[in-house]
């Protein structure tokens, strides 16, 4: 015996073909729909037709025109395709709202969003992440529901909140093992990040030194970055001594990649925010609140 629903569901491409054709009363309108031809408007009707063993529309030289049982069979079907698109146009809706978009600035994406990915995905398994990372951004910028910038602006929407605020300290690879203290790191080979003007620039080599009571040339030699991970990278390669937030190296020092030097810590005037878009659903909430967490612990 053939299973129910083989044996007695009529077959889905004549069905839909006739839902087509019974709502624009016409094969060509339908055909035009459903990107067919004309005649296979007309064949899958006819399957429909003998599947059924009732006529379904009357065919002249005019046109088609319903009979009074295809009259009843379309209202009756184009009420079941109308609970199929809206049941679909609300999974695809809630589909869509599981996806949760960051926008953060390059630099911070990579040194410290990045590495905590696969932990945020344990944590929020149901969810779907789209991280974009950008080189700048402007305080009004909302194109994410989340964005994380040096930026605290944000008219438009909730109060941006300071996610993290970082010491800038000296660090370099372990396999320059010897490197300790601002003397011997005024003699090495020293990594310097470009950064673009915001009004508030980072501490640099200069400040670092000043700060270590150390006399140091106003022009210091180095090789220089225009992104904050670049430096990041070439330091965690040997390439030298750099100069970086102690928040975003955390997971670097940890993997062993990077070891912070001996020496001062610099305050930076330019934390981290964390802005929501308006009108943030439950999803959204749910990975902000997740980075609050992870910025802390």
């Amino acid at each position: 015996m053939l299973p129910i629903m083989t044996r007695e569901f009529p077959p889905l491409t004549a069905l839909r073909t006739f839902e087509s054709a019974s709502r624009h009363t016409s094969f060509s309108r339908a055909s035009n729909e459903l990107s067919v031809s004309t005649a296979a408007v007309s064949q899958q009707i006819k399957r429909l037709e003998q599947w059924l063993g009732i006529a379904l529309f009357e065919r002249s030289a005019n046109g088609v025109m319903l009979t009074h049982a295809g009259r009843d069979y379309a209202a009756r079907i184009g009420e079941l395709f109308q609970q199929i698109a809206r049941t679909s146009r609300s999974l695809r809706e809630r589909r869509a709202a599981s996806v949760v978009s960051i926008r953060a600035q390059s630099s911070f994406a990579s040194l410290w969003l990045v590495p905590k990915l696969s932990a945020l995905k344990h944590a929020l398994p149901h969810l779907e992440v789209r991280l974009d990372a950008s080189l700048d951004m402007t305080p009004d910028d909302d194109s994410a529901d989340l964005t994380i910038s040096q930026h605290p602006a944000n008219d438009s929407g909730p109060q941006p909140v300071e996610l993290l605020r970082c010491l800038y300290c000296a660090y370099a690879s372990p396999a320059l093992a010897g490197l300790y203290g601002p003397v011997n790191v005024l003699n090495a080979a020293l990594l310097h990040t470009i950064e673009p003007a915001r009004g508030v620039r980072s501490p640099n080599f200069n400040d670092w030194f000043r700060a270590a009571d150390v006399s140091a040339p106003r022009v210091l030699p180095g090789m220089h970055f225009n992104l904050l991970h670049l430096t990041a990278l070439a330091c965690a390669e040997g390439a030298g001594v750099a100069l970086l937030p102690d928040a975003l190296c955390r997971d670097s020092v940890q993997a062993g990649r990077l070891r912070q030097i001996e020496g001062p810590a610099l305050f930076s005037k330019l934390p981290y925010y964390l802005n929501t878009r308006p009108a943030a659903d439950t999803d959204v909430e749910a990975v902000r609140n997740w980075l609050l967490a992870a910025a802390v612990s």
